[in-house]
């Protein structure tokens, strides 16, 4: 069984086309949780690997759009609101520099 990893996934969809609600159910349909944090960036829990979120997600977009898949290791939160902080910390615990 594949390991759960942590993604952020960003897009800019240029126009024409801008086919959001594709790209969303593509983000969705690829993993096991996901959490859209700003309009086009969503922290998201798969067991693909960064490449094949990757490919999952820009079969659906135009050929104008851009896409980053990154794989998150570590994370400091200081400008989320308290929920979703409260469920970064749940996730990864909490960093020594939040704990300071």
């Amino acid at each position: 069984m594949s390991t759960l990893k942590r993604f952020f996934i960003a897009y800019d969809l240029i126009t024409p086309g801008q086919k959001y609600a594709a790209v969303e159910d593509a983000i969705a349909k690829s993993c096991t949780w996901y959490m859209k944090l700003q309009y086009s960036l969503y922290f998201v829990i798969s067991r693909h690997t960064a490449a094949e979120m990757y490919s999952r997600v820009r079969a659906v977009q135009d050929g104008n759009d851009k896409l980053a898949v990154i794989e998150a290791a570590n994370a400091v939160i200081s400008t989320a609101g308290n929920s979703e902080k409260e469920v970064f910390l749940n996730l990864w615990g909490t960093p020594d520099s939040e704990a300071a």
